[in-house]
């Protein structure tokens, strides 16, 4: 399997944000992509047809909310592992 220009761009950004002091030295770049990937494809899947264009305009706000909560988990893991 070939890995992707977008897949190695998001690594990087991950990276960079422990670089910046933003995540924890131990941060994962796999898991936060996992956790941000498999939630947005649950949160497609799972969404009933009729809702399907509310769900698209909402987009921008549930990524904010997504992402921001993932970053969150990054950084208590790092408090609980101290």
């Amino acid at each position: 399997r070939t890995t992707t220009p977008r897949q190695l761009e998001s690594r990087a950004l991950v990276r960079s944000a422990v670089a910046r002091g933003e995540l924890p030295g131990d941060t994962s770049p796999t898991i936060v992509l996992d956790a941000l990937a498999g939630a947005m494809a649950n949160h497609v899947l799972s969404t009933p047809p009729e809702l399907y264009d509310e769900m698209v305009a909402q987009a921008p706000r549930y990524l904010e909310r997504l992402v921001d909560f993932v970053l969150a988990g990054a950084r208590a893991s790092a408090e609980h592992s101290l």
